[in-house]
This record gives structure tokens, sequence and C-alpha cells, in this order.
């Protein structure tokens, strides 16, 4: 089941509510010249979600562009959990979601009729992850090694990316957007709900490996790469 947190639900409340506001708005409008004279919502899905390793998402978005500009536009995306039961790291007892929300500026108009448009936008993201291990060691947050026959982990991740990208737009209103860019990531590991913990039998090789299969328990700074494409529909 998908962990929804207070956070999320806030997020898309808001969305919803200017969303219906919006619209309500604009019944006297009349186009002008512009492409595109109106606010505009566009619902996205990132196909590249599907491939995340470990924890693949269905993720569905929506970004909207207030009239008075064809600059500036704001977005806010949500990954559904795609995959259940054991993964190659027999892992059980998965849960997880992801949310995103960004701030985005175009180069050029978008509400005028150009085929790509480029874009720069800064993004901000949060992952829940829990899982459930057997049989299994960890490094603890003091840097002593463990070994154990159950442990329920619990991983959150925060952070930020700078990203430019562009889209192509087509005559109808499906359009391709591609994207990348550096940031950072804040990642907080804990473990708990052990079963018969006791003294890891290889240590050095826990220690060594710990970094890379994430049996690392504690907080950590690393570099993050968003990188991407999604499919988008005018509504």
């Amino acid at each position: 089941m998908t962990h929804l947190t207070l956070k999320n639900l806030s997020l898309w409340l808001a969305l919803s509510f200017i969303f219906f506001y919006d619209a309500s708005a604009q019944k006297d409008s009349q186009p002008d010249s512009l492409y595109f004279k109106k606010s505009m919502w566009i619902v996205k899905i990132a196909p590249t979600s599907l491939f995340t390793p470990e924890t693949p998402t269905l993720q569905l978005g929506m970004e909207f562009m207030p009239a008075f500009t064809g600059r500036f536009s704001l977005a806010a995306d949500y990954g559904i959990p795609t995959t259940v039961g054991k993964d190659e790291n027999n892992k059980f007892d998965r849960l997880y979601d992801k949310s995103r929300a960004e701030l985005r500026f175009y180069f050029t108009d978008f509400r005028r009729e150009y085929e790509s448009l480029f874009f720069l936008a800064f993004e901000g993201f949060h992952i829940n992850y829990k899982y459930s291990t057997k049989n299994q060691s960890y490094v603890s947050s003091d840097g002593t090694s463990y070994g154990y026959e159950f442990a329920r982990t619990t991983k959150t991740v925060e952070g930020f990316a700078l990203k430019i990208g562009c889209v192509l737009r087509f005559k109808f209103p499906i359009w391709i957007e591609l994207y990348g860019g550096p940031g950072v990531r804040y990642v907080n590991v804990v473990y708990s709900d052990f079963v018969n913990k006791g003294p890891d039998v290889f240590p050095a090789l826990t220690s060594l490996f710990s970094d890379f299969d994430g049996s690392r328990e504690g907080k950590f700074t690393k570099f993050h790469l968003a990188l991407g494409a999604k499919i988008s529909y005018r509504l």
C-alpha cells in the first residue's frame, strides 16, 4: 500500500484548490493573439520511473502555469509503487512512495507557438522506504557491526536538484519532456524491530560493503543526479 504522508496530502490538496479556483475564474475569458491565453494544466507521466532500481514507481504529476505568465510554472509528482513481494536483495514487506515539487522557468514564452522550449527548474523531493530483511548484518550508527535473524529498516531520502530540460511540442496536445541536472540528497537509515540481534560473524566484510548495499545505519549526504523523460498532455 502507498505510504501517503501529511506533507504529500497537503501538497495535492493545495494543487486541487488552485485547479478548481482557476477553472472558475476563467469562464468568461476570451482568446487574444497568444497561442494560449488561459492558465494551463498539464498532466504528466514519467515512464523512466518504472525502471528505477529497487523502488520503481508509476510517477504521475501535474504542472500549473498561471494566465499572467508564460515563463513560470509550478509542478508536483507522486510516485506509486509498482512492485510487491521480495526484490533481488531479499528485502520483503516493502512500502515506499516518492513525491516531488518544482518551480520552473521557461527561457521563452510558453504561451506562444514554439515547437521546443528550454527550461530551468529547481526540484525538491522526498522518498519514504521501509522494508524487512532476514539473516543479514548491518553497521550501526556507532560503527559496530551486528548480525540478526530479522530487522525492519526505515530509509528516508530528501533533497533537491537544479535541472535543465526541453519540452518538445507537437500539433496535438501530447508533448515530450527531457531533463537532467545535479543535486544533493540527504539520507537517513534507521534499523529497528530486531529478532536475535548479536555480534557480526564477519564485521570487516559487512563494513566494507555497507555503503554499497544500504546496510549502514546513520545520516548521509550524497550526490544526486536527476535524469529522465516525461510524456505530457495539456488539458
